[in-house]
């Protein structure tokens, strides 16, 4: 599977914190901070620090996100944690004199947002292949330095943490959203239930139109490395005729952003390879009907194939997630 790329926004002096612990740390109830649930060992990092707009690299994840409440000297409550580590070594960052230049290549060349400065939550998620061309544009422009001579204290006290945060024993006691989707995150032979096996990118929280977040995003791809299935997923943990309606919408407006980015040629693929699917606990009610009508009504608008969207609901068993396509 691809590594994913990630921008981490933080304040200057939870920053200095960050390089003497190795650490970076968000809270994924939060809908702004949820992408860290997505990390996972080998993934690439970029850290903003918006006060003297600095973006600082290249970092690398050590590992799945820990729970730990310990206070270290942020200023925030965020126990939800990821090791890192330097990438080759070095510390790199955009010099003065290029900062407009690198907020000119964000503002033409990127998918999920063109502004440093409006990123819209504390961690931002990249597709890969922007991801692929942010890292290109950073080597090509940035200085690097020894981290201990730009952060004296630089890894003087690193998280030894090595166990990854395990949301399945969470799935049976809560109704919240992020509970499950950061179980099908973190369980891939789960997710693949619901989209197919052999997923090559997984995302979450993927910065759509207007103001709007995708709650996870996978993509199949062939061994030419061509993708041949987008799946836009939208997760409710209760359903109603009008939080059906709400959802329909919601995901044909994601779907519709993925064939939009295809048709003006930053993302690869076809607009017939998009499928959405909304996954909500289970419930009494028949709302066949109902998707018919809504989905009809939200696909067209958006010129959607109809039979590209999915019903399912889940109940959890002995802490297990069972499926049902319902439609």
């Amino acid at each position: 599977m691809e590594r994913n790329f990630f921008i981490f926004l933080t304040k200057e002096e939870n920053f200095q914190i960050c390089m003497e612990r190795m650490l970076y740390g968000a809270n994924v109830a939060r809908p702004e901070q949820r992408s860290i649930g997505n990390v996972k060992k080998g993934d690439i990092a970029f850290v903003w620090v918006p006060n003297n707009k600095d973006l600082y690299g290249i970092f690398e994840v050590e590992d799945r996100i820990y729970y730990d409440e310990s206070d270290i000297g942020w200023d925030g409550d965020w126990p939800y944690r990821c090791r890192l580590k330097m990438w080759d070594g070095y510390l790199r960052k955009i010099p003065v004199k290029k900062k407009a230049q690198l907020m000119s290549f964000i503002s033409s060349e990127m998918v999920t947002f063109n502004d440093l400065m409006n990123l819209g939550g504390y961690i931002h998620t990249l597709i890969y292949e922007e991801g692929v061309k942010l890292m290109t544009f950073y080597m090509a422009n940035s200085e690097k330095s020894l981290p201990h001579r730009i952060f004296p204290s630089f890894a003087s006290h690193p998280s030894n943490e090595e166990n990854s945060h395990d949301f399945k024993e969470l799935l049976s006691n809560s109704m919240a959203e992020y509970i499950l989707e950061m179980y099908l995150l973190h369980n891939k032979t789960e997710l693949e239930k619901i989209v197919g096996s052999g997923v090559s990118e997984i995302y979450n929280t993927i910065s759509c139109y207007q103001n709007r977040y995708l709650d996870i995003l996978t993509i199949h791809k062939d061994r030419e490395n061509n993708p041949f299935k987008y799946t836009v997923i939208e997760l409710k943990t209760n359903i109603n005729k009008s939080i059906l309606m709400r959802a329909i919408d919601e995901v044909a407006a994601y779907m519709f952003w993925v064939s939009d980015q295809i048709n003006k040629n930053k993302l690869r693929g076809s607009s017939d390879f998009i499928h959405g699917i909304i996954i909500s606990r289970d419930s009494r009610q028949d709302m066949t009907r109902d998707f018919i009508e809504y989905g009809k009504k939200y696909t067209q608008q958006y010129d959607l194939d109809l039979q590209r969207l999915s019903f399912i609901t889940y109940k959890v068993e002995n802490g297990e997630l069972c499926l049902t396509t319902k439609f």
